[in-house]
């Protein structure tokens, strides 16, 4: 009998190590397909940037702040410890600091076309 209850309550706790081992899985699992998707939207505005060699529409300023926010989430999640956080907003910044770089080298072709639009626009 007492070894019966010994069993139940070991295959309980069992039980709820698995479901916890389980939620953690998918809050990791979650995590990484969130911070996928985050620096995964990043890159065709750097591609756009590149292969038209010019950065006309894009708000660079835009990327500056959002360059700072990623650098508090990297310090945040050093300080919880926390990989997934860390891990995307790394990547995500890599590809910020690129979009910037480019952005930036190509600002002269963004002026040099709005002033050749605002020109046509006189125009007509």
């Amino acid at each position: 009998m007492l070894l019966g209850i010994v069993q139940l309550l070991s295959n309980l706790k069992m039980n709820l190590n698995l479901n916890f081992v389980i939620k953690i899985m998918t809050e990791e699992i979650l995590g990484y397909i969130g911070g996928s998707l985050i620096v995964i939207s990043l890159i065709p505005q750097l591609i756009k940037i590149i292969t038209l060699k010019t950065s006309a529409g894009v708000s660079l300023e835009m990327f500056i702040v959002l360059l700072i926010a990623q650098g508090m989430w990297i310090g945040y999640s050093v300080l919880k410890n926390d990989f997934v956080i860390l891990i995307c907003n790394v990547a995500s910044a890599f590809i910020t600091v690129l979009i910037l770089i480019f952005g930036y080298n190509y600002r002269e072709t963004a002026q040099t076309e709005k002033k050749i639009i605002l020109e046509n626009e006189n125009e007509v």
